[in-house]
């Protein structure tokens, strides 16, 4: 059988919905994704960073910015602060925290 995966790391420079989009059964196994999001990078490929919000949402994450040392700001796809952002998108976020110390306020 395939083993959960803790962490998924994406860092393709504006791929990033296309690569998770492929990853679709990997990401049932996945309690973690970690990538970059700008809109300017979605924008070369066709979508916006709300699209990437979105799909992440849609497969039952909860999805955040780091906004600090060992602290996550919840976002949705309204979420257009100028600039690039690490997401955090979490299954399960009070177990998150209760493994890493971080913080959501």
């Amino acid at each position: 059988p395939a083993q959960d995966i803790a962490l998924l790391k994406v860092d393709v420079e504006g791929t990033e919905l296309r690569v998770l989009e492929g990853a679709r059964q990997t990401l049932t196994r996945t309690a973690c994704v970690n990538c970059e999001m700008s809109d300017e990078h979605c924008r070369r490929y066709g979508y916006r960073a709300a699209d990437l919000i979105a799909f992440l949402q849609s497969g039952g994450f909860r999805t955040y910015v780091i906004a600090g040392p060992r602290m996550l700001f919840a976002i949705d796809e309204h979420f257009s602060e100028p600039g690039i952002h690490e997401i955090v998108a979490l299954r399960d976020p009070v177990e998150f925290v209760r493994r890493t110390g971080w913080r959501l306020p």
